[in-house]
């Protein structure tokens, strides 16, 4: 457990070296880890935990750091609350087990890859908040319905793509067009 603080855990080279040679913060096998602050490294998008079965993230957390989670096989329940603002590109890539995600926090993007390869997530609600969702966000999950809220102005190519549960998408009413690319809902 990392308490809540507003100044961000500074992390160093020399502290991110586990016996494996993986940059991770924790490789231990975790019921649960929580997370009150935000983690700065030198290290350019280390992940932070590689096997946590329940992740949450609030008290003064901004951001989720790319590849935070990304690749967990244990992971299965995510809350993100706080203050985060957004969710970093390959969050929670490849997290075959991940079945429930609550977010309280005022999420305004959600960056590229972000839930890909989420195989066992079936529903995902995007928060009010939400103006951005980048490329593949949720490619190759299994969510079965999606809102688009009205704050969301830009939905990059892929992001629903081999979501086959997929069946129904609502984009709710706003007088401002939503921006797609001419590829961005490519099979």
């Amino acid at each position: 457990r990392v308490e809540d603080n507003t100044k961000p855990l500074i992390f160093g080279n020399t502290y991110w070296n586990a016996p494996n040679g993986t940059n991770e913060l924790c490789t231990s096998e975790l019921n649960s880890f929580y997370m009150g602050r935000d983690i700065v490294t030198d290290i350019k998008d280390s992940r932070i935990l590689t096997a946590a079965k329940k992740i949450e993230l609030a008290g003064s957390v901004t951001t989720v750091r790319n590849n935070f989670s990304q690749r967990d096989t244990l992971l299965q329940t995510l809350i993100i609350g706080g203050g985060a603002k957004d969710i970093g590109e390959m969050a929670f890539q490849y997290c075959p087990k991940l079945n429930s995600v609550t977010i309280s926090a005022p999420i305004d993007t959600i960056r590229i890859s972000a839930f890909d390869g989420c195989t066992a997530l079936p529903a995902f609600t995007i928060p009010e908040t939400t103006k951005t969702i980048g490329a593949y966000a949720f490619y190759n999950t299994a969510i079965t319905s999606i809102t688009i809220p009205a704050a969301v102005d830009s939905i990059s190519r892929g992001v629903f793509t081999r979501c086959d549960a997929l069946k129904s998408i609502r984009v709710e009413d706003n007088t401002k067009p939503l921006i797609f690319g001419n590829t961005y809902w490519n099979a």
